[in-house]
């Protein structure tokens, strides 16, 4: 087994061992740690009699107690589940979004386009307040899901605007 002083040490090495313009061979001696041995340098061209060649490494890389390992796939459920039952005000959605209330209004919440699909009278999932007093509401969840799905939608329209188009 190789040791490293570090996981990105040990990467970094892999990769400048795999660039696709040259290939370096390191010697490895008889305690099986890394020594700095000679590089031997190939043009691309030399790279095609070496194509068949391939490099196995055995990483083992230590995961602290405290720590876990999970698939991408149950990454992203865990995100969707932590919004369930949630609701944010507008000044959550102004972290969220990290622009200013009046940003968002004008590019977003008033917009017409996503204005018959946000509003909670048209079957949406924001609470537009109809009086002075009353307080925003997003459903976490949904408007979570409405900005990434329309992020290219929102900042086309407001790069629009800012050009005068």
């Amino acid at each position: 087994m190789l040791q490293a002083r570090g996981v990105e040490a040990l990467l970094s090495r892999c990769y400048s061992l795999l660039d696709v313009f040259s290939i370096a061979i390191t010697h490895v001696d008889s305690n099986k740690n890394l020594e700095h041995g000679k590089t031997i340098l190939r043009s691309q061209r030399k790279m095609e009699e070496y194509a068949m060649q391939r490099l196995t490494l055995q990483l083992t890389i230590p995961i602290p107690a405290e720590s876990v390992l999970i698939s991408r796939v149950e990454l992203e459920e865990l995100r969707k589940q932590e919004l369930l039952g949630i609701y944010w005000s507008m000044q959550d959605l102004e972290r969220r979004v990290n622009k200013g209330q009046v940003w968002i209004k004008e590019n977003i919440l008033y917009q017409p386009r996503f204005k018959k699909i946000l509003d909670v009278e048209q079957g949406g999932f924001v609470f537009y307040p109809k009086s002075r007093g009353q307080n925003w509401s997003f459903h976490a969840a949904k408007m979570a899901e409405f900005l990434d799905k329309r992020f290219a939608d929102i900042f086309t329209s407001f790069a629009d605007k800012e050009s005068g188009k």
